[in-house]
Parts: structure tokens; C-alpha cells; sequence
């Protein structure tokens, strides 16, 4: 009942504005045929004998000529109705309103696509960087000096040679890395551009010849708008599209309306972000290169120099992600129309897949890039050096690990004791890490660290060899049977006779030990040391020991106070 009152509404209205505009066309259109008519009287009177039949003859072309005017207005209008009832007509303006401004806002980061998508442009070549560079070369120069002269007063002291050359190796080191710094910028730039030129060669090549728009596959012709029209529609057409001036946005518009070319210009507006930052923290660090490496070289903390090397080639390496993201989208662009291509197989179009595959390459890009980027922005002194080694350590950790389990099972007692050693050193080195993160370095430790890395009181591993291939932990003999206890646990596959307890030791076969240690040092982690003095007992509060009446809330009794 109510659809065919809406219908019934809808007509009276049609009616209605018809009426309107057939009354609006017969004021407008009689009084014109009347002003004609009057103009053409004096001659219609010349010829007597024929004026009754012409002015019949006039009267009735009149007649038609008006009546056919306004049915084709009439048309025309009912046309228009018929659009803008339903919303066709204003669904028209909004998507060419809509199409507009993706388009305006597309061109203007093309450009970049062309210029630093699939190539990384010359940093050195850029005079704004090499003034820059000159001004933090000059900078630290001048902290070069003051370290010659703070050297030079160690020289004057050193006892020997080997105190001589220590500040020697230091001071040209950072000399040698401060004028080589551009340098090795540029040369990892070309390198990586070389390297990579050749896995893409042969894919520009196949694309310059299908279109015919390349002379040299390795030139720059390539712009912007051709480099995304290869990923979304298959080379042959792409020809005709520049010809015509059609951009990425039309074909994003033709496969899936607003909704595909808004979400598909919206992802690649974020990856042409990407790919200018890139460049832009490319320039800014080789700009600072000499500051860091000064810096680093000087204090000997090499937090800032592992930062910015760490930074440097992520964003180096994040050209490989952009090359094999394209490479990829050519060629499921290139088979969009084969039976078995990738998009064929599930059913959709190669320029939906491509679109997901640049929304993949956005994420992994912030991931891998932008994230630890922000990080080491919010530490500009040390770029998050610290993390970056510490992170190291954990891998070389867990690699390690992973290589004694399989020496072990296969009975390799030569690797299995080299990823014993391996893994000490990348717990040596997480731990170093953590102190640079936390600017521990040089300084006293903390109470727990103190103790537990430094002091042997709290644990301490006794090489193999002493006991027979056995390594032997040391620890508060108080302690030793729960942690004996909890590697047990932890570790079940420790068959019997292979670990055993006496006293403060716990013996155990070195295919295990790594994984022992882990358990302990955790465990010791939590502990807080205390010694008693007479009635009292000492704890360390802020590297200061402190008296105190009664002990630490888990807490381990390392004996008798020694100053």
C-alpha cells in the first residue's frame, strides 16, 4: 500500500512540473511565432494569388515546427526526471566530483614513483647535502681537536707503547670514518642501485618493448604514471593509456567504481610517502654520518655508531621490498588474462590483488621501517643503538641455542662446544646492549646486575674441562636444590647421571649447560644479595651499601660482609 502511494506521489509531482514546463515553453514559444509571423506578413501579401495557400502553407510549419520543439523538450526534460529521481544524475556529479580530487590528488606524488621507487637517486649528487655534510664534517672537527688534545695528555702519561697506540687507533679511526662517511653513503647507494638493476633489467625491458615507449630499458623515461600503470593493467595497453592521458585513477575507476579507486589511491598516496621519507632520511643520514661516527669513535660508546648503521641500511634495504613488490604486480598484471594466473585461480582481478599487494608492502614497510625509525628519531643521540645490539644478542642467543640442540642430537661435540661459546658471547653482547640502552655503560652497575653478572658470589659457570666435559654452576648452596629443581623441570629430557647436585655446585653435561645457565641467570635475577653484619645485614641501595635490620624480602644470604 505504501509503494503505490509513493508511486502515485511521484506521478502528481511528474505532472505537475510537467505542466510547469509546457506552460513556461508556450509563452516563451508563442509570442516569438507571433513576432515571425508578423515579420513575414509584407511578403506573404506580394503574391495574391497564392496567399491563401501560404498562408496555410506558413500557419501549418508553424504549427509543426513548434509542436515538434516541445516534445523534444519535453523528452529531454522527462530524461532529466527520470535521472534524478532515482539518483543517477546526482550520483553522476558526486563520482566526477569524487574522481577530481583523487586525481588532483594523485599527480603530485607520481613524481615520486618515477624518481626513487625502483632506483634510489645519487645522495651525494644533491648540493644541499653535500653543504650540509661539509657543516657536520667541520663540527666534528672540532670535537676531533678536543680529543687530540685530551689524548695528547694521555700520551704524555702512558706508561708504554700499547698505552700510546690505544688513543692513536681511536683518534684515526674516527678521522677516517668522518672524511669516508659521504663516501660510503654513496657507495652502498650505487652499489645497491647496481645490484638491484640487474633483478629488475630484464622485467623493464620486456615492459619497454611491449609498450614502445622505451629506447633503453635502464633510462629514466620511465615516469611515475607508467611505473603504477604496469602493476594494474597488462603492458600492452599501456601504450594507448598514456596516448590517451588516462591515469591510474581512471583504471582504478573503471574496475571497481569510487569505492576501489578511493581505498586504492589512499594506499598508494601512503606508499608515496614512504618512498620520500626514505630518501629524505637517506640525505639526512649521510648529512649527520660524521657527528655520529666522530661521537662514537670518541666516547667509545658505540651505541650511536650501531644506530646509525643499523638505520642507514634498513632503509637501504627497504628498496629490495619496493623492487620485488613491483616485479610481482607485473607479472600477475602480465597474466591477468591466463587460465592459471594467481588472480584467475581465486577468482578476482589481477588489479584487486596488486592493490592488496601494495597494501601489504605499506605495512611491512611501517613495520620494518617506520616503526624503528620513529624510535631511533625519539633517540637522536644513539638512534636506539643500544636496542638495535641488544636485539642481536637475542638472535645470536637463540641461533646459537638452536645450533647446540642439533650438534647434540647428532653427537657433534666440536659445534656443540663452539654454539656453547657462540651463545656466551651473544649473552655477553644482549647484555652489553641493554647497558647502552639504558646508558649503563662506563657507569656502576645496579644492584642485581652487579652482583649477578659481576660478582661471583651469586653464580658462577666453571668451564667443562675442570670436571670431566661437565659444566658446573656455583651458587648459594641455599639456593641449589630449587634450582636444580626448576632446570629439571624446565628441562626433562635430561636423561639420569647427566646432572647432578653437591653442595653450592650443580653439575651438569654441556649439551645442556647453555639452557641451564638461562635458568639460573633468570632466577638470579629476581634474587636480592644481602650479607650479614653481626646483628645487621648489608644491602646495596644505588651502588651504596646500606645497613639495614633485618633482610631483603627474597632475598639470598651471601655470607659474612667483606669490605
Amino acid at each position: 500500500m505504501k509503494i503505490k502511494k509513493q508511486k502515485i506521489f511521484k506521478l502528481g509531482i511528474l505532472i505537475i512540473l510537467w505542466a510547469i514546463v509546457f506552460s513556461t515553453i508556450l509563452c516563451t514559444a508563442i509570442p516569438k511565432a507571433s513576432m515571425a509571423e508578423q515579420d513575414t506578413s509584407s511578403s506573404q501579401v506580394s503574391d495574391s494569388g497564392d496567399s491563401e495557400d501560404d498562408e496555410d502553407g506558413s500557419g501549418g510549419g508553424l504549427s509543426i515546427g513548434l509542436i515538434s520543439s516541445l516534445i523534444e523538450k519535453i523528452d529531454a526534460f522527462i530524461q532529466t526526471v527520470q535521472d534524478l529521481i532515482p539518483g543517477k544524475l546526482l550520483l553522476k556529479a558526486i563520482k566526477s566530483w569524487i574522481y577530481s580530487i583523487i586525481d588532483d590528488a594523485l599527480q603530485p606524488v607520481l613524481g615520486v614513483f618515477g624518481r626513487a621507487f625502483l632506483f634510489t637517486p645519487s645522495v651525494a649528487g644533491q648540493e644541499w647535502v653535500r653543504s650540509g655534510w661539509s657543516t657536520m664534517f667541520f663540527f666534528s672537527l672540532g670535537l676531533f681537536a678536543l680529543a687530540v688534545l685530551i689524548s695528547g695528555v694521555r700520551i704524555m702519561s702512558a706508561k708504554g707503547l700499547s698505552d700510546i697506540a690505544k688513543p692513536l687507533k681511536v683518534l684515526c679511526g674516527a678521522l677516517l670514518a668522518s672524511i669516508s662517511s659521504l663516501y660510503l653513503v654513496e657507495f652502498f647507494v650505487s652499489f645497491f642501485n647496481f645490484t638491484l638493476a640487474g633483478v629488475v633489467r630484464e622485467y623493464l625491458m620486456e615492459l619497454g618493448a611491449k609498450c614502445s615507449l622505451l629506447g633503453n630499458p635502464e633510462s629514466s623515461v620511465f615516469d611515475g604514471n607508467i611505473i603504477l600503470l604496469a602493476t594494474l593493467i597488462p603492458p600492452e595497453q599501456i601504450a594507448s593509456a598514456v596516448t590517451q592521458g588516462h591515469s591510474v585513477n581512471y583504471f582504478l575507476g573503471a574496475a571497481g567504481g569510487i569505492l576501489l579507486s578511493g581505498f586504492g589511491s589512499f594506499f598508494i598516496a601512503i606508499l608515496s610517502v614512504i618512498i620520500g621519507l626514505r630518501y629524505l632520511v637517506l640525505c639526512l643520514l649521510a648529512i649527520t654520518a660524521p657527528g655520529y661516527f666522530t661521537g662514537a669513535a670518541l666516547t667509545g660508546t658505540w651505541a650511536p655508531l650501531a644506530g646509525w648503521v643499523n638505520f642507514y641500511f634498513r632503509t637501504l634495504l627497504l628498496q629490495l621490498i619496493f623492487i620485488l613488490g613491483w616485479i610481482f604486480m607485473v607479472a600477475i598484471s602480465d597474466a591477468n588474462e591466463t587460465v592459471g594466473s594467481p588472480a584467475a585461480v581465486v577468482g578476482v582481478s589481477s588489479m584487486l590483488v596488486n592493490l592488496i599487494i601494495i597494501v601489504v608492502m605499506d605495512v611491512v614497510a611501517i613495520f620494518i621501517w617506520v616503526v624503528p625509525g620513529a624510535k631511533a628519531v625519539m633517540n637522536p643521540l644513539t638512534l636506539n643503538g643500544g636496542e638495535f645490539i641488544e636485539k642481536a644478542g637475542d638472535f645470536g642467543m637463540r641461533t646459537s641455542k638452536l645450533a647446540h640442540n642439533v650438534a647434540s642430537r647428532f653427537g657433534w661435540d666440536g659445534v656443540r662446544e663452539s654454539a656453547y661459546q657462540a651463545h656466551k658471547k651473544a649473552h655477553n653482547m644482549r647484555d652489553f646492549g641493554r647497558d647502552l640502552r639504558n646508558w649503563n655503560v662506563n657507569k656502576p652497575a645496579t644492584t642485581i646486575d652487579r652482583q649477578t653478572f659481576e660478582n661471583p658470589g651469586i653464580y658462577e659457570i666453571e668451564k667443562p674441562q675442570i670436571h670431566g666435559g661437565r659444566v658446573a654452576i656455583q651458587i648459594p648452596e641455599s639456593i641449589a636444590p630449587n634450582l636444580a629443581g626448576q632446570i629439571k623441570a624446565s628441562i626433562p629430557e635430561i636423561p639420569e647421571g647427566a646432572m647432578s647436585t653437591r653442595g653450592s655446585r650443580i653439575y651438569i653435561s654441556s649439551e645442556y649447560a647453555a639452557r641451564a645457565e638461562e635458568i639460573v641467570k633468570e632466577h638470579c635475577e629476581r634474587l636480592t644479595p644481602y650479607w650479614e653484619v653481626g646483628n645487621q645485614y648489608m644491602i646495596i641501595q644505588n651502588n651504596i651499601p646500606v645497613r639495614s635490620p633485618s633482610p631483603p624480602l627474597n632475598g639470598v644470604n651471601l655470607g659474612p660482609w667483606k669490605k
